[in-house]
């Protein structure tokens, strides 16, 4: 039971900032036009194929570079520089 008088006000104190660390350094760059941060697991669940990692055994090419096969890292990088250019052509 949540006592309404009684509510915690953390969500009004997150501060949440979204970038693509292009150059890795985990640095917010705000000279950038648009940025996106997306954190990922390093378990291997979405790189290598023992852990179910490999969608496909089609090549795939992101940003000019070509995969010998499509992995979820590679699909979840696809869509992120999709949804940038997506921000960036839409001026947000």
């Amino acid at each position: 039971i949540v006592d309404p008088d009684n509510m915690g006000d953390l969500g009004d104190a997150i501060n949440a900032r979204l970038w693509y660390d292009e150059d890795c350094d985990n640095v917010y760059d705000a000279a950038r036009p648009v940025d996106i941060m997306l954190t990922l697991d390093f378990s291997g669940s979405m790189l290598y194929n023992q852990y179910g990692g490999v969608v496909s055994s089609d090549p795939i090419t992101i940003n000019g570079t070509t995969y010998n096969e499509t992995t979820k890292i590679d699909l979840v990088e696809l869509g992120t520089r999709q949804f940038i250019d997506f921000l960036q052509n839409a001026g947000a």
